[in-house]
């Protein structure tokens, strides 16, 4: 995991992203932590290109762009809302070297990626302490 705020990052993934039904098969294990800067840069019409450490991220090539809502998200409860943007093309590069491989696209509507731009994104505890 490449992070500027280890802490930060290592939560987001043990209460978020951990229990996204795309890594619920997969094992696990404690990431290994890379503190580092992290350059984004987000454009909703196009895609993301992100850099941090030696690894650089593109997605791009949107397909469809809609919202996204969950009620009660599986392992954690929390409602979760955002745009999500299925994209077309994917690319990672480690160590200068590109990793082989592509997305799995569906064109047919509702379309679909593994390579996907999620914006917005808001997170809300369904049940708010008293204080709030």
């Amino acid at each position: 995991m490449v992070t500027q705020k280890p802490d930060l990052g290592l939560w987001l993934a043990s209460a978020f992203n951990r229990h996204f039904p795309e890594v619920a098969a997969l094992p696990w294990p404690e990431p290994d932590l890379i503190e580092a800067p992290v350059d984004l840069e987000l454009d909703p019409l196009t895609g993301v290109r992100v850099r941090a450490a030696d690894i650089a991220i593109e997605i791009s090539g949107p397909l469809d762009r809609r919202l996204n809502t969950v009620a009660s998200f599986p392992g954690n409860g929390f409602q979760l809302s955002n745009v999500y943007t299925p994209c077309a093309t994917g690319m990672l590069q480690i160590a200068g070297r590109r990793i082989s491989g592509s997305p799995r696209v569906i064109t047919k509507a509702p379309a679909s990626s593994t390579a996907f731009l999620a914006d917005a994104e808001t997170w809300c505890d369904p049940e708010p302490s008293a204080e709030s």
